[in-house]
């Protein structure tokens, strides 16, 4: 039986930007390529409450079942061709979390302060990170439902995380259902985790942003 993470994410909210592939590919781990639509790469900041957060199938441990997180990531294809996400940064409220992520993934997790707030119909976070005083925020105004476009859901349907660990290019799975998907409206949004992430964006506004009332998932570490 292969190692996994069931949790549950909610209130969650998606950024994204359209950015050359040249500078995706130069942040990408040996052996990814960008995945690239109508001429361009993207960048993704995206923002969630986690709950029930159980590894390995066990019962739910108080210090690391609810957590707040804000990651970046980028849009990538395997050696294989099969798209996949890839993580430049996970900020996370919880220093456990982010300790065990760091050492059981290899994924670039940091121990932050992350807040989530809910006013109506906006969403918002807020992140300051510990080190070195970065703050960012992203807050969105929730609209009507959608299903998405074609480039909206190829983003945010993503099953799959690529890095690279020990030499090796290695892939977690993460199997949910179809995201339940409402439009948003910019209430604020901060590029700077974004910017720190090594992708500049211009101060460009998100070609795409939706909101998501969540879903539950599972995450499996599989071949790269």
């Amino acid at each position: 039986m292969k190692p996994s993470v069931d949790l549950r994410v909610h209130d969650v909210c998606f950024a994204h930007w359209r950015v050359a592939p040249e500078r995706v590919a130069a942040l990408l781990p040996s052996g990814a390529e960008p995945d690239v639509v109508d001429g361009a790469g993207h960048v993704g900041l995206l923002a969630m409450r986690c709950t029930d957060v159980r590894p390995l199938g066990l019962p739910a441990v108080p210090a690391l079942s609810s957590y707040v997180q804000v990651n970046v990531r980028l849009y990538a294809r395997g050696p294989d061709g099969r798209p996949a996400v890839v993580f430049r940064s996970l900020d996370v409220s919880s220093g456990v979390v982010a300790a065990l992520g760091r050492v059981g993934t290899g994924l670039p997790w940091l121990w932050s302060s992350v807040r989530g707030s809910r006013d109506g119909r906006v969403s918002g976070y807020d992140v300051r990170r510990r080190r070195s005083g970065l703050r960012a925020r992203l807050a969105l105004r929730v609209g009507e439902r959608t299903s998405g476009g074609p480039l909206e859901r190829r983003l945010v349907e993503q099953q799959s995380a690529l890095l690279r660990r020990a030499g090796r290019l290695l892939r977690w799975d993460d199997e949910h259902e179809r995201w339940p998907l409402h439009r948003a409206e910019v209430v604020a949004v901060d590029d700077a985790l974004v910017r720190a992430a090594g992708v500049p964006v211009a101060d460009a506004d998100p070609v795409s942003v939706l909101w998501s009332p969540g879903l539950a998932m599972r995450l499996t570490p599989a071949p790269g």
